[in-house]
């Protein structure tokens, strides 16, 4: 497809691409037609031009009907009576290379998280393992034997949800329907911290679109609640419930303006607090904890899997001490949601 910009002209080829008529785009200038996220490197690549560079690139441009249309670029120089009158060029549609190149790579990054999640949550039941087993030498007891059977229990159910979860990526079947109140319960019924009170107020049958991984999601934000506590009484205390909001987003390279009905889960702690500066820093990949000295790989790989089913998470302060974590699902209950 032939380009001229300058004096903006749209070869037929192009619009039909972008799915409007000629007349539509009759004196229409370029920028408005491309993603908002590769506007300036357009325009930078066309001043570069200007300058007599011939460049190659990639731009998306946003179609009529709001999807993304890949475009390889090939512009040099249009001159006439040797002035630089602006650019022309080439454009290949390349959507659908682009949207095999992008599913391959969001497949692999979602691989790479399942195999964090394992050897992070791995490492976490093998060292409870690990001090039960102490404990044991100590003073032999039918109590620590069951501990230590409940979390090789544990241990295997999350080998088997990553094979579930891993086959499901592999053949496209991404999220499902998961009873968040039920999972909710059974990861705090799981805690084991005889100092820690936990306190809950969930409603039934809360459906979201999520996967097996959700649980490891609640016990990560769980567990943390405890291990950063130096409280001699640790209070937590869990809710969950329905919430709304209108929003617009960027979905599959398609942009989308849905009112979203939401699963909120807030669960709060009675602890030091998080300060303002590391209430976005604690979700990067390879951040300590100043006083534990643990490496924060686990709220890294809770923001990676809530941000993967299009959910949120952050923090809030607690009233009157301590830190509040916010985690958005999204509603699959049907009944609410129509």
């Amino acid at each position: 497809m032939f380009f001229r910009i300058g004096k903006v002209e749209f070869n037929p080829k192009l619009v039909n691409a972008l799915g409007y008529s000629k007349s539509e785009l009759a004196g229409v200038p370029l920028i408005p037609l491309v993603h908002p996220d590769d506007v300036e490197k357009v325009k930078e690549e066309f001043f570069r031009v200007l300058k007599g560079e011939t460049r190659n690139y990639e731009v998306r441009m946003v179609s009529k009907s709001g999807d993304v249309v890949w475009f390889e670029v090939v512009a040099w120089p249009w001159k006439s009576g040797g002035i630089t009158l602006g650019s022309e060029g080439i454009l290949r549609d390349v959507t659908k290379k682009k949207m095999d190149e992008l599913s391959t790579k969001k497949l692999i990054e979602r691989l790479d998280v399942l195999n964090s999640v394992l050897r992070h949550d791995l490492s976490n039941y093998l060292s409870v393992i690990g001090n039960y087993v102490e404990l044991l030498y100590e003073n032999p007891s039918k109590e620590y034997i069951e501990k230590i059977q409940n979390m090789v229990n544990r241990s295997l159910e999350l080998i088997r949800d990553i094979k579930v979860v891993e086959d499901a990526e592999r053949k496209g079947k991404v999220l499902k329907i998961m009873n968040l109140s039920e999972v909710l319960i059974s990861e705090i019924d799981a805690i084991e911290a005889p100092n820690a009170i936990i306190k809950a107020d969930i409603l039934e049958d809360l459906h979201v679109w999520a996967d097996e991984m959700i649980n490891s999601v609640i016990s990560n934000i769980l567990t943390n609640a405890i291990i950063h506590n130096k409280k001699e009484e640790k209070r937590i205390d869990v809710t969950a419930k329905r919430v709304k909001e209108s929003e617009i987003e960027w979905i599959d390279e398609k942009k989308v303006e849905e009112r979203v009905n939401w699963v909120e889960v807030r669960i709060a702690d009675n602890g030091s607090g998080i300060p303002d500066d590391m209430k976005e820093e604690i979700f990067k990949e390879g951040v300590k904890d100043q006083e534990t000295g643990r490496t924060g790989l686990g709220l890294f790989l809770v923001k990676t899997l809530v941000e993967r089913y299009r959910g949120k998470i952050w923090v809030e302060d607690n009233e009157p001490e301590g830190s509040v974590f916010v985690i958005r699902f999204r509603s699959a209950d049907s009944l609410y949601d129509s």
